[in-house]
Formats: structure tokens, sequence, C-alpha cells
């Protein structure tokens, strides 16, 4: 994502200014602060600008809201106002996504009967806190509404996960099929239908499919510092001797339609 220089500078000074609000209520002994964030963390969290101006927004609120840090009460205890609305503001979406995790472990509930007892506790864990997530916020107490607020948590976890995922395999493809001569209009076609799934999409056809493991595999994780032409270098090496990835790169290319539709149907 190209963000604008006007937005990446809205972005470095709330940041900023947001990180400095928390750490003086740190340092006054004020509980349940928002954690710090990065510039980086948000630009890999969000894949759309209109995402990201989004959270800009919802931190800059916090910024402003002079109550923000200021506690409600509730049945046993009290709650800062910031992580009231932080809960409220990703209620829908933590909702989705505990339905989507409900449906993706009672399927491997079925596939996978010899991992009964375990599933099993994962799926009456999610079942537990979908009850909760699903009652009035205002009627929580303030230990359910801590509960709801480490299930939002999970949820940008993964996705974070999953999108840091995404973009190492899509450029690591990328590196690929050029070594292997793909012309543009070819790898454009391409990325651009995979950038379309969902990341519950991409996942299901990591597990079903060998691409995307085999070629995330093959160049080295962003940890190590590699320049992009050395990553060529070694893309090239890789389709130079190992006939097995550049048959799964030609098949999934030839048939990208069909590994799209299979998990999109």
């Amino acid at each position: 994502m190209n963000l604008s220089a006007d937005l990446n500078r809205d972005l470095r000074r709330t940041v900023k200014s947001f990180n400095q609000k928390v750490r003086r209520a740190e340092r006054k002994g004020q509980t349940g602060l928002p954690q710090l964030r990065s510039v980086r963390e948000l630009k890999a969290q969000f894949t759309t600008e209109s995402d990201l101006k989004r959270e800009v927004g919802m931190l800059r609120t916090f910024l402003n809201n002079k109550e923000a840090l200021q506690r409600r009460k509730t049945a046993d205890g009290t709650i800062s106002n910031w992580e009231f609305d932080y809960i409220a503001n990703n209620l829908k979406s933590t909702k989705a996504w505990v339905d989507r995790q409900i449906d993706k472990t009672s399927k491997r509930l079925k596939d996978y009967p010899e991992h009964l007892y375990s599933i099993r506790a994962d799926l009456n864990k999610l079942e537990a806190e979908k009850e909760i997530i699903n009652r009035n916020l205002n009627k929580l107490t303030a230990r359910e509404l801590r509960t709801v607020g480490t299930v939002v948590n999970r949820m940008k976890r993964e996705n974070l996960k999953t999108r840091a995922g995404r973009e190492y395999f899509m450029d690591n493809l990328n590196q690929l099929l050029r070594a292997r001569g793909t012309n543009k209009a070819i790898r454009s076609d391409v990325a651009e239908k995979l950038n379309k799934l969902t990341n519950e999409q991409f996942l299901e056809l990591y597990k079903t499919h060998d691409i995307i493991g085999e070629v995330m595999s093959k160049i080295p994780s962003g940890t190590e510092p590699v320049e992009r032409d050395e990553k060529l270098d070694r893309a090239k090496q890789v389709i130079a001797t190992d006939d097995e990835i550049v048959e799964l790169l030609d098949n999934f290319v030839e048939d990208i339609d069909d590994y799209i539709e299979e998990v999109t149907q």
C-alpha cells in the first residue's frame, strides 16, 4: 500500500503523540492503558488506506478525549472509558471473526477425530467467548469486558500475522515467477486475483495446497537483510535447480482460477 505524503506525516505525528500520552499515564500509575503503537505495525496491519485512516482517527480520538482514561463502574470493579470504547469499536468484526473460528474448528473436529479432546477444548473456549461477546456490553462486568478485549487483541494479532505472511508470500512468488520468465501481465493478473482473497480464504489455500508453503520456504524471510537483486538471484538459483517448484508454479499460474474458486465458493 503506497500512502500519500500527507497520510504518512499524519500517521507519524499521531502515533508519536499517542505513545507520549500512554507513557505519561504509565508514569502516573494508571492502568487499563492501550498498547503502544508503531508506524510499521499499523502499515502492516491495514491493507487499505481507508482502514488505516479509520485507525488513525481512533488514535486521535483517544488523544483528544480528556475522559479517555477516566474509569467507568461495573458490577465488579471499573474499566477505563478507552478500554470500553476500544472493545465497542471492534465488536462487530470480532463477532464475525469468532464465528469463523467456530466454523473452522468445528470442521477440524470432523476432519481430525484423533485430536477430539484438544479440538473440543478449543471449540468450547470459543463458544464460551461468543456467549459473552453477544451480550449487552453495558451489562458486562469489568472481568467479562476484559475477556472480550482479549479476544479483540487475539483477532488483531492473527490478522496481522496473516497479512505479514501474505506480503512475504506475494513477494517471493513475484520473484520466482520473474526468474521463471513469466511476463509482467500474467504476474499482475495472478497477484490481482490473490489479493482479492480474504485472510481466511488465503489461509484455506495455504492449508489445502503446497504452493504457498513451498514458495515461502525457497527464499530467506524478511528477518534476513536480503537486497532486491540478491533475492532475484536466489530465485533464479531455485528455478534452475528445483524441478518440483517449477512444476508447482506452472500449474498454479495455469490453474489460478480453479485455486481461487475452490476457496471462495
